[in-house]
C-alpha cells in the first residue's frame, strides 16, 4: 500500500463519533489493564489477559506474555509515517491494518489475542465498511 491509502485508513478514523483519539477506549478499553504507554518510540497495550502488544519504533508487532514473545507483523514505514503525520496510535493503525486485510498477520493476532482481533474488526466495520461506518 502507499502511504496516501494509509492517510486515507488513518483519516477514517476521524468518521467515529469523538474522532480517532475515541477509538482506543471505545473498542479496546474492555480488554486494557491500563492506557497505552509509549516511550523511546515504542508503544504498548497491557491487557487484563494474555500480555501485552508492543510496536516497536521499526513497526515490529510484538505480543508479550511472561516469558514467550510472539511476533505479530511487521508494519511498512507507510503505516508509521500516516499513523505520525495523523497523530494516531500507530498500533491501533496496525490493528486496523490487519482487520481491514492490508497486513497480512498470518492470523497470529486471532490466535494470540482473539478478543482484541474481534475489537479490531469492530473497529473497521464502524469506519471501512460502507454498510456499517
Amino acid at each position: 500500500m502507499s502511504i496516501e491509502d494509509w492517510r486515507e485508513l488513518a483519516a477514517k478514523l476521524d468518521l467515529l463519533h469523538g474522532a480517532a483519539p475515541s477509538a482506543i477506549p471505545e473498542y479496546f478499553g474492555g480488554l486494557l489493564m491500563q492506557p497505552p504507554s509509549t516511550g523511546h518510540g515504542s508503544e504498548c497495550w497491557t491487557f487484563r489477559e494474555c500480555g501485552q502488544l508492543i510496536l516497536d519504533p521499526a513497526g515490529h508487532l510484538i505480543h508479550a506474555q511472561v516469558d514467550v514473545q510472539t511476533p505479530i507483523v511487521c508494519s511498512p514505514p507507510e503505516l508509521m509515517q500516516a499513523a505520525h503525520e495523523a497523530t494516531v496510535s500507530p498500533l491501533l493503525l496496525t490493528l486496523l491494518g490487519i482487520a481491514v486485510g492490508h497486513l497480512d498477520d498470518g492470523r497470529r493476532l486471532k490466535r494470540c489475542l482473539p478478543r482484541v482481533d474481534g475489537a479490531a474488526k469492530d473497529l473497521m466495520l464502524m469506519t471501512v465498511c460502507r454498510l456499517c461506518g
